[in-house]
């Protein structure tokens, strides 16, 4: 379907503490983090949130009905950056019963935004009911990414046509694509195999099965539209013009 025809359900949510969500090839002593959640995050936070609604009736509906639409986000105008290195706890490389853990740094980055950040959601057959759940369970997210990277939510509007300012999978060939404002590239995790009988019981942090990473959860280059303006060795500015 051509996206000019297409209607999105968009949710906006203020940052109110720094962001952060590493990217699934950085390491525990070099986490460099994304600029914006992932589809994955975004779809996992929506049955989380169901979780906490209703239980997992609820929970598996929004899965099932989420799982094979297309998430787009727009992030906030303003983004820094902050470079810095922290004190963490890791196993040694000789386990010993009397230190399980010894003390090492790592370094991480925490993004602070300036300004409302959407969230759009392909909407293609919903109808009032069904938008109706999902407006809640949105109204219900707290955080993306890692814990404590908190967002309030603003509310949601129906978009009919082309979104302008939003992420921008590769290859593209978006109307809306402008070389000159899609400056980053960045690999974003979306759920893999859907139609698996067992995937809502893979994402159960309560059940044994697991997610494969490539199969249940694959990653794809999506353009970002920010633009670095500023950088020096603690933080880099970026700021999105579209």
């Amino acid at each position: 379907m051509n996206s000019v025809n297409k209607y999105w359900l968009i949710a906006s949510y203020l940052p109110v503490s720094l962001f952060s969500l590493r990217s699934s090839y950085s390491t525990s002593s070099g986490g460099k983090t994304l600029f914006v959640p992932t589809p994955y995050a975004c779809k996992l936070a929506m049955v989380d949130a169901a979780f906490r609604m209703e239980g997992e009736n609820l929970a598996r509906w929004i899965f099932n009905l989420i799982k094979s639409r297309e998430i787009r986000l727009c992030p906030p105008k303003h983004l820094t950056v902050n470079h810095t290195f922290i004190k963490i706890k890791r196993e040694p490389k000789e386990k010993k019963p009397e230190e399980p853990y010894i003390s090492s740094i790592a370094f991480r980055e925490f993004c602070y935004f300036q300004g409302k950040m959407k969230i759009a959601l392909d909407a293609y057959a919903l109808n009032e009911e069904d938008i109706d759940k999902i407006n809640l369970v949105l109204a219900h997210i707290n955080y993306f990414g890692k814990r404590g990277s908190f967002f309030q939510f603003g509310g949601t509007r129906m978009v009919e046509g082309e979104l302008e300012g939003f992420i921008l999978p590769i290859p593209s060939s978006h109307k809306s694509f402008k070389p000159d404002l899609y400056g980053i590239t960045q690999y974003l995790d979306e759920l893999g195999e859907v139609d698996a009988k067992d995937f809502f019981e893979r994402i159960n942090s309560f059940s044994n099965k697991s997610i494969e990473l490539g199969k249940h959860r694959v990653l794809r280059p999506y353009l970002l539209p920010y633009r670095q303006v500023t950088s020096s060795k603690s933080y880099t500015y970026y700021r999105n013009d579209s």
